[in-house]
């Protein structure tokens, strides 16, 4: 058992709504702080860095899924391949870098390089 800090953290939770305006009117009331919104999308931040991403859409029991952060990328994804597990290649985004790996029950996890805003979390 790991006795330091964990290496991962969730970096996303992507969740959609009928009523983007509603739903980003309801996470600032219960406390989640806001990022940006513009009527069809929006971003809030949660303890710990972790981001809700919000998408206008209908809400269904398979869409409501997360990724995983970490904070140097580039080792992971070389540790990850160390370890003999099989990833994609890391690709570089405007906002994040990332690479996918799938597990052996057939679950494909995306890993995300970190952020946060400037504010604590």
């Amino acid at each position: 058992m790991r006795k330091e800090k964990p290496a991962i953290g969730i970096g996303h939770v992507f969740l959609k709504s009928t009523d983007v305006p509603a739903t980003a009117q309801f996470l600032e009331s219960i406390g989640v702080r806001t990022i940006m919104s513009n009527g069809r999308m929006g971003i809030f931040e949660l303890r710990g860095g972790t981001h809700i991403v919000l998408q206008s859409g209908t809400p269904s029991d398979d869409q409501v899924y997360f990724d995983l952060m970490v904070d140097d990328i580039d080792e992971t994804h070389q540790e990850i391949n160390d370890y003999g597990l099989k990833t994609s290649n890391v690709s570089r985004g405007s906002i994040h870098d990332e690479f996918m790996l799938t597990e052996p029950g057939g679950n494909t996890f995306r890993f995300n390089s970190s952020h946060t805003s400037k504010y604590p979390v």
